[in-house]
Formats: C-alpha cells, sequence, structure tokens
C-alpha cells in the first residue's frame, strides 16, 4: 500500500511540477513577445515622428504635403496599429492610438507634440539608459557647435552635409 501512496505522490509532484513549469514558460513567452512589440511599436512611432515634421513643416508654412509622405506616414500608422492588437495590455495603448487616427487635434503641431510627449514615457520603458546618455551627448553636441565647422565633425554617428 505505501508503494501505491508513494508512486501516486511521486506522479502528482511530477504532473504539478510540470504543469508549473509550462505556465511559466508561456507567461515568459507573453513577456518577451509583448517586450518586442512594445520595441516595434516605439521605433514605428520614433519614425513617425521624424516623418511628421514634414506634415509640420507644411502646416506652419501653408504648403501641402508630399503626397508620397503622406502614404509614408498612413502605412506606418497601420503598421503601428495592427502592432498593438497582438498585445492587448499594452502601455500608453489608448495614447497611441488617439495620436495615431483621433481627427479631435486642431493642428499637427498639437498632434506633433502629444506625441513627442508620448515617446518621452515610452523611453522610460524601452532604453532608460541610453536615452539618458544620447541625451546628455546631444546637449554637449549643441554646446560645442558654434565651435566646429561641419567639416570638423568626427563622431561616426555625426552627418554631415
Amino acid at each position: 500500500m505505501t508503494e501505491l501512496i508513494a508512486f501516486i505522490s511521486g506522479v502528482m509532484l511530477t504532473l504539478t511540477g510540470a504543469i508549473l513549469s509550462y505556465g511559466l514558460q508561456i507567461r515568459q513567452e507573453k513577456k518577451k513577445a509583448k517586450e518586442r512589440i512594445r520595441f516595434e511599436v516605439y521605433m514605428n512611432l520614433m519614425d513617425l515622428n521624424s516623418y511628421y515634421f514634414w506634415v509640420t513643416s507644411a502646416e506652419f508654412t501653408g504648403n501641402k504635403v508630399d503626397p508620397h509622405m503622406n502614404k509614408l506616414i498612413h502605412e506606418i500608422a497601420l503598421k503601428t496599429s495592427d502592432k498593438l492588437r497582438q498585445v492587448d495590455d499594452m502601455e500608453y495603448l489608448d495614447e497611441i492610438l488617439e495620436i495615431l487616427f483621433s481627427e479631435r487635434f486642431k493642428s499637427a503641431t498639437e498632434r506633433a507634440h502629444k506625441m513627442e510627449e508620448l515617446l518621452e514615457k515610452l523611453h522610460s520603458l524601452i532604453s532608460p539608459r541610453f536615452i539618458k546618455k544620447i541625451k546628455e551627448i546631444s546637449r554637449e553636441n549643441l554646446l560645442l557647435m558654434p565651435t566646429k565647422s561641419l567639416d570638423k565633425l568626427n563622431a561616426p554617428g555625426s552627418t554631415k552635409i
């Protein structure tokens, strides 16, 4: 009788361990998927923010936005929303969707400011150390700019014209 109880106990412990292990693995995979999608959404928003400069510039000068630029911006917005559909509990989901699709903004400039605020929030989730350091470098470079000519820039990431 004791052997039967020991056998059943062993089977139960093994089964419980396997179920717990499987549950933890699934949870870890969902977490990794969410982190990957969060990063992809963040990068899309960064791209969108840089392209949206042309929309705000056109609004400011009273010109029309290049149709190719409009198409590119629209594609990025759709691609971003597709990513967001994959993870319903994404941080700032409502805010992202509003910025991408809501017509409540009075101007492109207002939308751009909201996008900047959102990106600041996302920076802290994605790579806070990177953002802190790159901002520090950018401030330092702005201070050095008047003292250096463009042809003297030598950092690999510097843009030369």
